[in-house]
């Protein structure tokens, strides 16, 4: 094989090292293990990792003159030894932007890089508005959120979108609104946003979902963990190992597209019975005999409280076309569970607010659909970061580029400054 396109090196040569990569991925390491693990030692990082004592001193050292780490004291560590002195995240030097973009709203959020929010906002969105109306919106709600939180701009933003983009071209594709599909989203964005905003990634709301699932509360570590999103129609993300899976092309997660009933009502794709159709949001609302929560524009959020709150009050027609839906999901989810074999699977969206009815059947739906195998330690819950799960994988996608490589922020960023990057 040539040698020269990176397929073979002569006998008795070794590569050469690119020392600025090695040290781009050494510190990328030691600050992903403090994400991931909370306040911990030099001594553990060193242990986890497998770098040397000095090395770590030399790679922590660099961390907290970019401001990224921060020292807590000296803590006893395992009750033996001397006290340790403990590192974790230090926020207040990076500004990181959350977005999302729903079929029903426009929402931000603005998180130090600690995880401290600084400000937040939200507004209705109308129907089927115009890529470039949602994205203006947007640009708008992250200039006042940010004016708010004090920071003249941040390292990042991260958009959660109601379509899956296309990896190659930056364009919309499967959209619920028909209006959207085609369109270079990620230029529009890229415009409005400016370079306020620092590094811009985008993804659709079901994928960040479950990056945010897997990485915060309680699922987090997770090692093959599924999130379903519900809101006008369904879509899935899974995450490997805290990574997100995207597919060849960037289309992974378009299951509301999956057919589950060929007598189904049409979907928005043309086809008939897709899960879009049966399980989401205008489906519901029609199976509920209001054709208008289907058609107009509303806050699914809030007609989902109201259902709940009339299943509490004893309305069994609402409670029968919930637990309806729940076994829809469950079947939805039995499909997942045979074909990708998690160890966790989150259901989000406004179907959130339809517990316990909901997820009792889904999971009796589950249990019967997957008995030839079983689901041995598995575990299908309602995602622990509410509604807000979208959100926070947006803001979670706006660090990745500093998670991978920490040169990207100035030394500066510790005197507490922006944090831009400066590349």
């Amino acid at each position: 094989m040539d040698a020269r396109h990176g397929d073979a090196v002569p006998a008795g040569t070794r590569r050469p090292v690119d020392q600025t990569a090695m040290r781009a991925h050494n510190l990328g390491l030691v600050l992903r293990y403090v994400r991931d693990h909370g306040s911990c030692s030099r001594a553990q990082i060193g242990a986890a990792t497998r770098l040397t004592t000095p090395a770590v001193t030399k790679i922590v050292a660099d961390l907290l003159r970019r401001g990224l780490l921060e020292e807590t004291g000296p803590v006893q560590v395992r009750g033996r030894g001397r006290p340790a002195s403990m590192l974790r995240l230090h926020g207040r030097g990076l500004t990181a932007v959350g977005v999302e973009i729903r079929v029903d709203h426009v929402g931000v959020l603005v998180r130090d890089f600690a995880g401290t929010e600084l400000a937040s906002g939200r507004r209705p969105l109308s129907v089927d508005p115009s890529p470039r109306a949602a994205v203006r919106m947007a640009a708008a709600l992250v200039d006042e959120a940010l004016d708010r939180s004090g920071r003249a701009d941040a390292v990042g933003c991260g958009v959660a979108l109601p379509a899956l983009v296309d990896a190659h071209d930056g364009t919309a594709v499967g959209a619920h609104w028909a209006s959207w599909n085609g369109v270079p989203i990620r230029d529009l964005l890229a415009d409005a946003l400016g370079e306020r905003c620092g590094v811009l990634g985008l993804d659709s709301a079901a994928r960040l979902a479950a990056l945010a699932t897997s990485r915060l509360g309680e699922f987090r570590g997770s090692h093959q963990l599924v999130h379903l999103e519900v809101g006008a129609g369904a879509g899935v993300g899974a995450t490997t190992g805290g990574a997100l899976f995207t597919g060849a092309h960037g289309y992974a997660g378009a299951f509301g597209h999956i057919p589950m009933d060929p007598r189904g009502p049409v979907c928005t794709c043309g086809g008939a019975g897709c899960l879009n159709a049966i399980i989401g949001f205008p489906a519901f609302a029609r199976d509920l005999g209001d054709q208008a929560g289907a058609d107009e524009c509303v806050d699914y959020a809030r007609y989902a409280q109201e259902v709940a709150a009339r299943i509490r009050a004893g309305d069994a027609t609402a409670r029968e076309a919930v637990e309806r839906l729940g076994r829809w999901l469950g079947r939805a989810v039995a499909i997942l569970v045979n074909l990708l074999d998690p160890d966790t699977v989150t259901v989000g969206g406004y179907v959130l607010h339809l517990q316990p009815w909901l997820m009792d059947a889904a999971r009796a739906e589950v249990a019967a659909r997957v008995r030839s195998l079983g689901w041995p330690g598995g575990r299908l819950e309602a995602s622990p970061l509410t509604d807000q799960a979208a959100l926070l994988g947006a803001v979670t996608l706006a660090l990745e580029h500093v998670f991978a490589d920490p040169t990207t922020v100035a030394a500066t960023a510790a005197q507490g400054s922006s944090g831009r990057r400066t590349r």
